[in-house]
């Protein structure tokens, strides 16, 4: 996703993998991080970068979270633009959803996986993998433990 001029931005794709590779990899929620304003990395923690909560089905924006903390503004406007983003289409949606669950498959013992996933006009390119879930919960407003993730832990022999 180019988050403009010399600006790297990515959808994260958070996948999740049953114990020998059983219900999975499935893609468990997606978001997407985007540069702003001079910064020239879609590092969520700096200033006036977004998140995008991104519907799995349609691949259309959700929720547009700036800030962190007490500066974190629900469903704002594009900070370079001052236009609403909500409900907007994500460019090159089909895209990276294949990529993420192929790329979570060769890490089948790794249950939980984030990857972040570089959308350019070229090609799709993973461009690494994380252990959180963070960026996705954050993105989406929702808690970690939905039905979904709960029923994964249980596959993977937690008792909840």
């Amino acid at each position: 996703m180019r988050g403009g001029p010399s600006r790297a931005s990515s959808a994260l794709v958070a996948t999740r993998n049953g114990p020998g590779g059983a219900k999975g990899p499935l893609i468990h929620r997606a978001a997407s991080k985007i540069a702003t304003g001079q910064n020239p990395a879609d590092n969520f923690g700096r200033r006036d970068n977004t998140l995008w909560a991104i519907d799995l089905a349609a691949g259309q924006i959700t929720r547009v979270v700036p800030g962190t903390g007490i500066e974190m503004v629900i469903d704002g406007v594009h900070p370079d633009t001052g236009r609403p983003i909500s409900s907007m289409a994500t460019p090159g949606w089909e895209a990276p959803t294949p990529l993420g669950t192929k790329a979570a498959g060769l890490l089948a013992g790794t249950r939980t996986q984030s990857w972040d996933t570089a959308l350019t006009d070229l090609r799709r390119m993973s461009l690494e993998m994380n252990f959180d879930l963070n960026h996705p919960r954050v993105a989406s407003g929702a808690g970690v433990l939905d039905a979904a993730y709960r029923e994964q832990l249980r596959c993977c022999g937690y008792r909840l």
